[in-house]
């Protein structure tokens, strides 16, 4: 498969919200060079698409699919080495359009449609990294890192790292930093894993030898976090429906260290029988369900077209899933608290679920109310104008948290507690 097909695949896995284009990347010897193609193509990405529809490149090469195109277009008119080594039919392909291509990219810079020096705005986030505290610690860490300067996260500079100020064990680097092949990453000491993707997990926070359920799991991050968290003791169960997304599951414990202390079980979590005796002593749940994934507003998501009444009719068929996922786990005999996450900006599938779910029958009947987390945290959640309970949508607003900041993903953060005579459940 040449370096352009490989590309392609992980454009096509990210727009299907497989990962993001560095964690695709990374299992390749080349990624860096994938991660540079990919990144550049998307700069222009605007341009390109104009390029192919004007020259009418799909419709003669039928066989090249659009975002392999994308790449290869951008090669041939943009990159000042030209097409790299590729499979001789997709060359070809290609160099039959070389003259009308180019013609159409003059067209478009004389008539200023798209200023060839114009690029896709890209917000440019620093890489995050969890330190895993089942194989290794900060002062070890940081010790691997000792040709790096300590810094703070708003001047990060090349071979700088810092260290964030609410999550323990979290380290942030400058964006231009290629961690995949450090032997940290390489041995599971250190997690590839966004700030945002932290939270739940954090304010979820289960004490050594607890019991706790990860209801969609894959691939992984959420549920190595919640296990160094429990100091690897107590035990986890670790729900994903799809049989591939489990096996990404597998590799992620495996390789943290993790395996020991989680179940992994290929189930839809709502259809589990919350009186089965394996739940018996749940006390903890995370929920971080499918989602629009429109937080993660980055490069990858210029591939993303927006249609407005299919996207209203996917928020709504999400929206109804993940508020059957929240009322099945406060049904949990012995669940005492639940984080319900999500990478949406979107209100129906945060804080709409999170009063839908105050509302139920289970909520009222099992004592489910909202807690008020991280109350140091200012970006919180915004009042859903549409409930008929002004009170309760402020107050969901108020105890949940957003982050929308250019240091991280787009992501909202709420948890439910129920208070149980004598029952202790700490709130972050």
């Amino acid at each position: 498969m040449s370096l352009y097909e490989r590309a392609a695949q992980i454009l096509e896995n990210v727009e299907a919200k497989k990962g993001s284009i560095y964690s695709l990347s990374s299992i390749y010897p080349d990624a860096r060079r994938l991660c540079a193609l990919i990144f550049e193509t998307l700069k222009h990405k605007s341009l390109l698409e104009q390029i192919i529809e004007r020259s009418g490149f799909c419709s003669c090469e039928k066989k090249v699919p659009r975002t392999l195109a994308l790449l290869l277009i951008h090669d041939l008119l943009l990159s000042k080495n030209g097409l790299v080594r590729c499979r001789k039919s997709i060359r070809d392909a290609v160099l039959r359009h070389k003259t009308r291509l180019h013609a159409e990219l003059v067209r478009i810079r004389l008539k200023n449609i798209t200023p060839f020096n114009s690029i896709d705005p890209i917000v440019i986030r620093p890489r995050w990294a969890r330190i895993n505290t089942l194989k290794s610690n900060l002062s070890e860490v940081l010790d691997r890192f000792s040709h790096f300067s300590h810094s703070l996260i708003d001047t990060l500079l090349p071979n700088t790292y810092a260290i964030d100020i609410h999550i323990p064990n979290l380290l942030a680097f400058h964006p231009s930093t290629i961690l995949t092949q450090h032997p940290a990453y390489l041995d599971g000491s250190l997690i590839l894993q966004d700030k945002a993707s932290c939270i739940p997990a954090f304010i979820l926070s289960p004490p050594p030898k607890s019991h706790v359920i990860d209801a969609c799991a894959s691939p992984g991050n959420k549920t190595t976090h919640l296990a160094a968290i429990m100091k690897g003791t107590g035990h986890i169960l670790a729900f994903e429906r799809n049989a591939q997304r489990l096996d990404t599951l597998k590799t992620m414990l495996n390789k943290a260290g993790a395996t020991h202390l989680v179940t992994t079980i290929c189930l839809d979590f709502t259809m589990t029988n919350v009186y089965d005796p394996m739940f018996q002593h749940v006390t903890h749940i995370l929920l971080d369900p499918s989602c629009s994934g429109s937080g993660r507003q980055n490069k990858e998501d210029f591939l993303q077209k927006k249609d407005t009444a299919a996207l209203n009719e996917r928020l709504q068929r999400l929206s109804l899933f993940q508020l059957r996922l929240v009322i099945h786990a406060m049904k949990f005999p012995s669940a005492l608290k639940i984080t319900y996450s999500t990478c949406s900006i979107y209100c129906i599938e945060n804080e709409r679920v999170a009063i839908h779910a105050l509302k139920s029958e289970v909520a009222q009947k099992r004592g489910w109310r909202i807690a008020h987390i991280m109350p140091g945290w200012t970006t919180r959640g915004k009042i859903d104008n549409s409930s008929n309970n002004k009170a309760l949508a402020t107050e969901v607003a108020n105890s949940s948290i957003r982050c929308d900041s250019n240091e991280m993903t787009g992501f909202f953060v709420c948890c439910f507690v129920r208070d149980v005579e004598n029952e202790n459940i700490e709130i972050v």
